[in-house]
């Protein structure tokens, strides 16, 4: 397992070792001595998957303290573009976005703190997206998000064609930085 900071203060990518024979594969997602040893706190204490289609972008989702979310993504079929955006006033950090392309072959994730709000894009025909989520459990509401096409973030989404959005997430609110 290997772990790599991220130029936002709390966002990891996470490579974990896949060993291969005449079966198949085989790869271990997540020890809590990994994330302890690199002074990351993450207990699960929630699983969710999603499964979308080609185009669709889901987020930046994230939930407000005191019930926020670490996430370990990973993809079990497909690609995306995963991406995290630091919405911690206090972080150096504040109002980045780090972007990820993550998929089943290559078995990378990415770990988000509780301070980062989350979406990705599909980008293969299909994906099957899992996160592990630490801190709280979903609580409808602490659900909070920012428009996944916020001029001030100018996240650079590799889109070809159109997205599918969901009204939800169509109307959530642009990114207003504080300070």
């Amino acid at each position: 397992m290997h772990l790599e900071p991220t130029h936002l203060a709390g966002a990891w990518v996470v490579s974990p070792t896949v060993y291969h024979d005449h079966r198949g594969s085989f790869v271990e997602t997540y020890r809590t001595e990994w994330f302890d040893e690199m002074g990351l706190s993450f207990s699960v204490c929630q699983s969710n998957q999603s499964v979308s289609k080609k185009g669709v972008l889901r987020g930046l989702h994230y939930q407000a303290a005191p019930h926020g979310q670490g996430k370990l993504v990973q993809v079990i079929k497909g690609k995306i573009w995963d991406v995290g955006v630091d919405i911690d006033p206090q972080s150096p950090t504040y109002g980045q976005w780090v972007g990820v392309t993550l998929c089943d072959q290559s078995h990378r994730m990415l770990w988000l703190s509780p301070t980062m709000a989350h979406g990705f894009l599909v980008l293969s025909d299909h994906a099957v997206v899992s996160y592990h989520c630490s801190g709280s459990v979903y609580r409808p509401e602490s659900e909070a998000g920012i428009c996944w096409n916020d001029e001030t973030l100018g996240i650079e989404w590799p889109i070809e064609g159109s997205v599918v959005v969901s009204d939800k997430d169509r109307a959530l609110p642009p990114f207003c930085p504080q300070g």
